[in-house]
Protein backbone atom coordinates (compact mmCIF):
# COMPACT_ATOMS: atom_id res chain seq x y z
CA UNK A 1 0.00 0.00 0.00
CA UNK A 2 1.28 3.52 -0.70
CA UNK A 3 0.79 6.66 0.96
CA UNK A 4 1.15 10.28 0.17
CA UNK A 5 4.44 10.14 2.22
CA UNK A 6 5.77 8.00 -0.67
CA UNK A 7 6.83 5.14 1.58
CA UNK A 8 6.14 1.84 1.32
CA UNK A 9 4.28 0.21 4.08
CA UNK A 10 3.99 -3.55 4.40
CA UNK A 11 1.04 -5.46 4.02
CA UNK A 12 1.30 -7.06 7.32
CA UNK A 13 1.06 -3.93 9.16
CA UNK A 14 -2.42 -2.83 8.35
CA UNK A 15 -4.27 -6.42 7.06
CA UNK A 16 -7.21 -6.46 5.01
CA UNK A 17 -10.62 -6.94 6.69
CA UNK A 18 -11.01 -10.44 5.07
CA UNK A 19 -7.93 -11.43 6.78
CA UNK A 20 -8.17 -10.01 10.18
CA UNK A 21 -9.40 -13.15 12.77
CA UNK A 22 -12.92 -12.47 14.18
CA UNK A 23 -12.81 -11.61 17.66
CA UNK A 24 -13.99 -13.96 20.49
CA UNK A 25 -16.98 -13.86 22.31
CA UNK A 26 -14.71 -12.97 25.22
CA UNK A 27 -13.74 -10.17 23.16
CA UNK A 28 -17.08 -8.94 22.04
CA UNK A 29 -18.25 -9.14 25.49
CA UNK A 30 -15.38 -6.78 26.66
CA UNK A 31 -15.53 -4.36 23.70
CA UNK A 32 -19.60 -3.70 24.39
CA UNK A 33 -18.78 -3.51 27.97
CA UNK A 34 -15.35 -1.00 27.82
CA UNK A 35 -18.47 1.19 25.57
CA UNK A 36 -21.06 1.51 27.71
CA UNK A 37 -18.57 2.27 30.79
CA UNK A 38 -19.43 5.94 30.38
CA UNK A 39 -23.30 5.01 30.74
CA UNK A 40 -24.02 2.99 33.34
CA UNK A 41 -25.98 5.57 34.88
CA UNK A 42 -28.40 4.82 32.28
CA UNK A 43 -28.39 1.36 32.73
CA UNK A 44 -29.09 1.73 36.50
CA UNK A 45 -32.91 1.95 36.10
CA UNK A 46 -32.58 -0.96 33.83
CA UNK A 47 -31.03 -3.27 36.54
CA UNK A 48 -33.51 -1.70 39.16
CA UNK A 49 -36.43 -3.32 36.85
CA UNK A 50 -34.78 -6.32 36.48
CA UNK A 51 -34.60 -6.78 40.36
CA UNK A 52 -38.28 -5.70 40.29
CA UNK A 53 -38.80 -8.84 37.48
CA UNK A 54 -37.05 -11.21 38.95
CA UNK A 55 -39.37 -11.57 42.23
CA UNK A 56 -42.05 -12.24 40.27
CA UNK A 57 -40.38 -15.56 38.95
CA UNK A 58 -40.77 -16.82 42.36
CA UNK A 59 -43.00 -20.10 42.82
CA UNK A 60 -43.21 -19.06 46.81
CA UNK A 61 -43.25 -15.75 48.69
CA UNK A 62 -40.11 -14.83 49.50
CA UNK A 63 -39.17 -13.35 53.30
CA UNK A 64 -38.25 -9.99 53.86
CA UNK A 65 -34.91 -10.53 55.70
CA UNK A 66 -32.67 -12.63 52.81
CA UNK A 67 -33.34 -9.66 50.79
CA UNK A 68 -32.72 -7.32 52.61
CA UNK A 69 -29.45 -8.71 53.71
CA UNK A 70 -28.64 -9.32 50.14
CA UNK A 71 -29.19 -5.72 49.29
CA UNK A 72 -27.41 -4.07 52.24
CA UNK A 73 -24.34 -6.63 50.91
CA UNK A 74 -24.84 -5.21 47.43
CA UNK A 75 -24.83 -1.96 48.47
CA UNK A 76 -21.83 -1.82 50.82
CA UNK A 77 -19.46 -3.96 47.90
CA UNK A 78 -20.45 -0.98 45.51
CA UNK A 79 -19.57 1.63 48.02
CA UNK A 80 -16.14 -0.47 48.86
CA UNK A 81 -15.83 -0.29 44.74
CA UNK A 82 -16.72 3.23 44.65
CA UNK A 83 -13.72 4.33 46.96
CA UNK A 84 -10.96 1.85 45.69
CA UNK A 85 -12.00 3.28 42.37
CA UNK A 86 -11.05 -0.52 41.00
CA UNK A 87 -13.03 -2.15 37.94
CA UNK A 88 -15.04 -3.05 39.91
CA UNK A 89 -17.26 -0.21 40.53
CA UNK A 90 -19.52 -0.59 37.70
CA UNK A 91 -20.68 -4.35 38.23
CA UNK A 92 -20.95 -3.73 41.46
CA UNK A 93 -22.82 -0.36 41.57
CA UNK A 94 -25.21 -2.81 39.08
CA UNK A 95 -25.44 -5.87 40.70
CA UNK A 96 -26.97 -3.38 43.96
CA UNK A 97 -29.31 -2.21 41.74
CA UNK A 98 -30.43 -5.25 41.05
CA UNK A 99 -30.94 -6.08 44.45
CA UNK A 100 -32.09 -3.51 45.28
CA UNK A 101 -35.02 -3.72 42.97
CA UNK A 102 -35.69 -7.18 43.63
CA UNK A 103 -36.17 -5.55 48.14
CA UNK A 104 -38.41 -2.83 46.77
CA UNK A 105 -41.00 -5.20 44.75
CA UNK A 106 -41.02 -7.54 48.09
CA UNK A 107 -41.65 -4.39 50.04
CA UNK A 108 -44.75 -2.97 47.99
CA UNK A 109 -46.16 -6.23 47.79
CA UNK A 110 -46.45 -6.18 51.36
CA UNK A 111 -47.38 -3.05 51.37
CA UNK A 112 -50.37 -3.20 49.31
CA UNK A 113 -51.53 -6.36 51.03
CA UNK A 114 -55.10 -6.66 51.50
CA UNK A 115 -58.15 -9.31 52.45
CA UNK A 116 -59.18 -11.36 48.90
CA UNK A 117 -62.76 -12.10 49.13
CA UNK A 118 -64.03 -15.31 48.57
CA UNK A 119 -66.56 -16.08 45.90
CA UNK A 120 -70.25 -15.49 47.71
CA UNK A 121 -73.06 -18.38 47.72
CA UNK A 122 -75.64 -15.58 46.33
CA UNK A 123 -76.30 -11.72 46.59
CA UNK A 124 -75.40 -10.00 49.25
CA UNK A 125 -75.50 -6.51 50.65
CA UNK A 126 -72.55 -4.05 50.34
CA UNK A 127 -71.87 -0.89 51.10
CA UNK A 128 -68.87 1.48 50.54
CA UNK A 129 -67.56 4.37 49.56
CA UNK A 130 -67.21 5.37 45.41
CA UNK A 131 -63.27 6.19 44.75
CA UNK A 132 -63.48 6.13 41.56
CA UNK A 133 -65.20 5.77 38.17
CA UNK A 134 -63.02 3.25 35.47
CA UNK A 135 -64.40 2.23 31.84
CA UNK A 136 -67.02 1.07 31.12
CA UNK A 137 -68.56 -2.37 30.88
CA UNK A 138 -71.10 -4.65 28.69
CA UNK A 139 -73.81 -3.62 31.62
CA UNK A 140 -72.85 -0.54 32.09
CA UNK A 141 -70.65 2.01 34.54
CA UNK A 142 -67.60 0.15 36.43
CA UNK A 143 -66.54 1.78 39.66
CA UNK A 144 -64.20 1.05 42.40
CA UNK A 145 -65.55 0.71 45.58
CA UNK A 146 -63.78 0.86 49.42
CA UNK A 147 -66.36 -1.25 50.94
CA UNK A 148 -66.76 -0.35 55.37
CA UNK A 149 -69.41 -3.63 55.62
CA UNK A 150 -69.93 -7.14 53.53
CA UNK A 151 -72.99 -8.87 54.51
CA UNK A 152 -72.05 -12.17 56.56
CA UNK A 153 -68.02 -11.27 56.15
CA UNK A 154 -66.04 -10.35 59.08
CA UNK A 155 -64.71 -6.75 59.03
CA UNK A 156 -60.97 -7.69 59.38
CA UNK A 157 -62.00 -10.03 55.87
CA UNK A 158 -63.25 -7.18 53.90
CA UNK A 159 -61.21 -6.73 50.73
CA UNK A 160 -60.02 -2.67 50.69
CA UNK A 161 -61.31 -2.47 46.95
CA UNK A 162 -64.03 -3.81 45.17
CA UNK A 163 -64.32 -3.49 41.22
CA UNK A 164 -68.45 -3.41 40.70
CA UNK A 165 -69.88 -3.59 37.37
CA UNK A 166 -73.53 -1.44 38.08
CA UNK A 167 -76.43 -0.57 35.79
CA UNK A 168 -77.17 2.90 33.91
CA UNK A 169 -75.00 5.78 35.21
CA UNK A 170 -71.64 6.15 37.40
CA UNK A 171 -71.94 7.66 40.54
CA UNK A 172 -69.58 10.65 41.26
CA UNK A 173 -66.39 9.63 43.21
CA UNK A 174 -66.78 10.33 46.94
CA UNK A 175 -70.77 8.88 46.76
CA UNK A 176 -71.90 6.56 49.54
CA UNK A 177 -73.93 4.03 48.34
CA UNK A 178 -75.50 0.09 49.28
CA UNK A 179 -76.03 -2.53 46.76
CA UNK A 180 -76.72 -6.28 46.29
CA UNK A 181 -73.97 -7.85 44.39
CA UNK A 182 -72.37 -11.07 43.64
CA UNK A 183 -68.92 -10.78 45.15
CA UNK A 184 -65.64 -13.38 43.60
CA UNK A 185 -62.45 -12.44 43.90
CA UNK A 186 -60.43 -11.52 41.23
CA UNK A 187 -60.23 -13.34 38.05
CA UNK A 188 -56.67 -15.77 37.18
CA UNK A 189 -55.48 -15.54 33.94
CA UNK A 190 -57.28 -16.76 31.07
CA UNK A 191 -54.33 -19.05 29.69
CA UNK A 192 -50.98 -19.98 30.87
CA UNK A 193 -49.00 -16.82 30.40
CA UNK A 194 -51.82 -14.53 29.64
CA UNK A 195 -52.30 -11.32 31.61
CA UNK A 196 -52.84 -11.78 35.68
CA UNK A 197 -55.75 -9.96 36.51
CA UNK A 198 -55.45 -11.13 40.41
CA UNK A 199 -51.77 -9.84 40.19
CA UNK A 200 -52.53 -6.54 38.48
CA UNK A 201 -55.54 -6.09 41.58
CA UNK A 202 -53.06 -7.28 44.08
CA UNK A 203 -51.06 -4.15 43.60
CA UNK A 204 -53.83 -1.89 43.18
CA UNK A 205 -55.40 -3.48 46.60
CA UNK A 206 -58.48 -4.70 45.10
CA UNK A 207 -59.82 -7.71 46.57
CA UNK A 208 -62.76 -9.24 44.63
CA UNK A 209 -65.34 -7.99 42.15
CA UNK A 210 -68.99 -7.30 42.42
CA UNK A 211 -71.92 -8.19 40.08
CA UNK A 212 -73.93 -5.05 41.02
CA UNK A 213 -77.74 -6.80 40.79
CA UNK A 214 -80.17 -3.91 42.63
CA UNK A 215 -79.97 -0.03 41.58
CA UNK A 216 -77.49 1.50 44.14
CA UNK A 217 -78.89 2.99 47.08
CA UNK A 218 -77.51 6.39 49.09
CA UNK A 219 -76.54 5.13 52.82
CA UNK A 220 -74.95 7.14 55.81
CA UNK A 221 -71.96 6.04 56.49
CA UNK A 222 -69.11 7.33 58.81
CA UNK A 223 -66.58 9.88 58.36
CA UNK A 224 -63.71 8.00 56.04
CA UNK A 225 -59.84 8.47 56.62
CA UNK A 226 -58.46 11.60 55.18
CA UNK A 227 -56.40 9.72 52.77
CA UNK A 228 -59.48 8.45 51.10
CA UNK A 229 -61.23 11.74 51.46
CA UNK A 230 -57.78 13.44 49.54
CA UNK A 231 -58.52 10.50 46.73
CA UNK A 232 -62.18 10.77 46.57
CA UNK A 233 -61.81 14.66 46.04
CA UNK A 234 -59.31 14.72 43.44
CA UNK A 235 -61.15 11.72 41.72
CA UNK A 236 -64.42 13.62 42.19
CA UNK A 237 -62.89 16.77 40.40
CA UNK A 238 -61.71 14.93 37.57
CA UNK A 239 -65.06 13.49 37.08
CA UNK A 240 -66.71 16.92 37.43
CA UNK A 241 -64.56 18.42 34.58
CA UNK A 242 -65.38 15.36 32.19
CA UNK A 243 -69.02 16.00 32.47
CA UNK A 244 -68.74 19.27 31.91
CA UNK A 245 -66.86 18.97 29.03
CA UNK A 246 -69.21 16.12 27.57
CA UNK A 247 -72.33 18.99 28.34
CA UNK A 248 -70.19 21.05 26.69
CA UNK A 249 -69.76 19.50 23.50
CA UNK A 250 -72.33 16.60 23.85
CA UNK A 251 -72.06 13.35 24.08
CA UNK A 252 -71.07 12.34 20.54
CA UNK A 253 -67.74 13.96 20.87
CA UNK A 254 -67.54 14.73 24.75
CA UNK A 255 -67.04 11.19 25.44
CA UNK A 256 -63.88 11.11 23.71
CA UNK A 257 -62.77 14.14 24.35
CA UNK A 258 -63.46 13.80 28.69
CA UNK A 259 -61.31 10.04 28.33
CA UNK A 260 -58.82 12.12 26.60
CA UNK A 261 -58.37 15.64 29.23
CA UNK A 262 -59.22 13.58 32.52
CA UNK A 263 -58.85 9.89 32.06
CA UNK A 264 -62.86 8.91 33.05
CA UNK A 265 -64.09 6.54 29.62
CA UNK A 266 -67.65 6.67 31.53
CA UNK A 267 -69.06 8.43 28.84
CA UNK A 268 -67.51 6.94 25.43
CA UNK A 269 -70.39 5.87 23.21
CA UNK A 270 -69.83 1.83 23.09
CA UNK A 271 -69.33 1.86 19.19
CA UNK A 272 -67.21 4.74 19.36
CA UNK A 273 -65.02 2.49 22.01
CA UNK A 274 -65.39 -0.78 19.93
CA UNK A 275 -64.17 1.73 16.53
CA UNK A 276 -61.04 2.55 18.27
CA UNK A 277 -60.16 -1.31 19.25
CA UNK A 278 -60.54 -1.99 15.96
CA UNK A 279 -58.20 0.60 14.48
CA UNK A 280 -55.46 -0.20 17.42
CA UNK A 281 -55.92 3.40 19.27
CA UNK A 282 -57.58 2.07 22.22
CA UNK A 283 -54.59 2.24 23.83
CA UNK A 284 -54.61 5.99 23.64
CA UNK A 285 -57.66 6.18 26.11
CA UNK A 286 -55.56 4.21 28.54
CA UNK A 287 -52.70 7.00 28.54
CA UNK A 288 -55.11 10.02 28.50
CA UNK A 289 -55.11 12.61 30.13
CA UNK A 290 -51.56 13.64 29.45
CA UNK A 291 -52.52 14.99 25.98
CA UNK A 292 -54.17 18.38 27.09
CA UNK A 293 -52.36 21.56 27.75
CA UNK A 294 -53.46 25.17 28.66
CA UNK A 295 -50.63 27.61 27.56
CA UNK A 296 -50.59 31.39 26.87
CA UNK A 297 -54.24 31.47 25.74
CA UNK A 298 -54.36 28.69 23.61
CA UNK A 299 -55.47 24.95 24.13
CA UNK A 300 -52.81 22.53 23.19
CA UNK A 301 -53.99 19.01 22.24
CA UNK A 302 -52.39 16.25 20.51
CA UNK A 303 -54.79 14.35 18.50
CA UNK A 304 -54.76 10.61 17.15
CA UNK A 305 -56.98 8.92 15.29
CA UNK A 306 -57.80 6.60 12.19
CA UNK A 307 -56.82 9.26 9.69
CA UNK A 308 -53.68 10.67 12.09
CA UNK A 309 -52.58 7.38 12.80
CA UNK A 310 -49.15 9.26 14.45
CA UNK A 311 -50.99 12.17 15.53
CA UNK A 312 -51.52 15.73 15.12
CA UNK A 313 -49.95 18.45 17.25
CA UNK A 314 -52.88 21.42 17.29
CA UNK A 315 -53.89 24.03 18.97
CA UNK A 316 -57.01 26.52 19.55
CA UNK A 317 -58.19 29.23 21.27
CA UNK A 318 -59.31 29.24 24.57
CA UNK A 319 -62.67 31.12 23.62
CA UNK A 320 -63.15 28.82 20.82
CA UNK A 321 -62.25 25.87 23.16
CA UNK A 322 -65.21 26.71 25.28
CA UNK A 323 -67.48 27.31 22.72
CA UNK A 324 -68.06 23.65 22.40
CA UNK A 325 -66.86 23.57 18.59
CA UNK A 326 -63.12 24.59 18.81
CA UNK A 327 -61.34 25.52 15.39
CA UNK A 328 -58.42 23.48 15.65
CA UNK A 329 -54.67 24.78 14.66
CA UNK A 330 -52.68 22.36 13.14
CA UNK A 331 -49.00 22.81 14.18
CA UNK A 332 -47.32 19.61 13.40
CA UNK A 333 -48.62 16.61 11.07
CA UNK A 334 -46.39 14.01 12.79
CA UNK A 335 -47.22 11.50 9.54
CA UNK A 336 -46.69 13.95 6.99
CA UNK A 337 -43.82 15.04 8.38
CA UNK A 338 -42.85 10.89 8.66
CA UNK A 339 -43.81 10.96 5.16
CA UNK A 340 -41.82 13.47 4.17
CA UNK A 341 -38.76 12.02 5.64
CA UNK A 342 -39.04 8.51 5.81
CA UNK A 343 -38.72 7.80 9.40
CA UNK A 344 -41.17 6.18 11.87
CA UNK A 345 -41.74 9.03 14.19
CA UNK A 346 -43.29 9.19 17.46
CA UNK A 347 -44.19 12.71 18.80
CA UNK A 348 -43.00 12.63 22.58
CA UNK A 349 -44.24 16.40 23.79
CA UNK A 350 -42.83 19.99 23.26
CA UNK A 351 -41.60 22.84 25.62
CA UNK A 352 -42.56 26.11 24.83
CA UNK A 353 -40.58 29.61 25.15
CA UNK A 354 -42.35 31.86 27.78
CA UNK A 355 -43.73 34.43 27.62
CA UNK A 356 -44.77 34.44 23.61
CA UNK A 357 -44.53 30.75 23.31
CA UNK A 358 -43.86 31.22 19.87
CA UNK A 359 -40.28 29.00 19.62
CA UNK A 360 -41.19 25.14 20.86
CA UNK A 361 -38.92 22.43 20.86
CA UNK A 362 -40.61 19.66 19.48
CA UNK A 363 -39.53 15.95 20.61
CA UNK A 364 -39.67 12.98 18.04
CA UNK A 365 -38.09 9.67 18.24
CA UNK A 366 -38.09 6.98 15.72
CA UNK A 367 -40.51 4.02 16.32
CA UNK A 368 -41.16 5.27 20.17
CA UNK A 369 -37.78 4.76 21.24
CA UNK A 370 -35.75 6.39 24.02
CA UNK A 371 -32.82 7.83 21.67
CA UNK A 372 -34.78 10.73 20.73
CA UNK A 373 -33.72 13.99 19.25
CA UNK A 374 -35.77 17.91 19.44
CA UNK A 375 -36.49 20.30 17.16
CA UNK A 376 -36.61 24.05 16.95
CA UNK A 377 -40.18 25.04 15.70
CA UNK A 378 -41.42 28.10 14.95
CA UNK A 379 -45.03 28.94 16.02
CA UNK A 380 -45.98 31.30 13.79
CA UNK A 381 -44.59 29.72 10.34
CA UNK A 382 -45.65 26.59 11.13
CA UNK A 383 -41.67 25.52 10.25
CA UNK A 384 -38.46 24.32 11.56
CA UNK A 385 -35.99 26.84 12.24
CA UNK A 386 -33.21 26.75 9.86
CA UNK A 387 -29.59 25.88 11.43
CA UNK A 388 -32.33 26.10 14.77
CA UNK A 389 -31.64 23.31 17.82
CA UNK A 390 -31.53 19.78 16.94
Amino acid sequence: MRVTTGRDISPGVIAPDAERPSPTLHERLAGEVSAQSERWRLWAPVAFGIGCALYFTFKVEPPVWPLALGAAGAIALAAMAWRRGTWRLIPFTLIAFVAAGLLVAKLRSDAVAAPIAEASDGPIGVEGWVIDVSSPGARGARVVLAPTWMEGVAAEAIPHRLNLSLTGEAPRPGTPLRVRAIVNPPMPPSSPGSFDFGRNAWFQSVGGTALVLSDPRPVMLNDPPWGLRLQMAINGYRFDLGRRIVDRLGPETGGIAAAMVTGHEAWIDPADEQAMRDSGLAHILSISGLHMAIVGGFVYNFWQDADHVRGIWRRATWDSYQSGKPQWDILLDVDALAKAEGKSYVFGGSRCLRPKFERCLVRLSEGGSDAAHYRECDIPSRRFVPDGFV
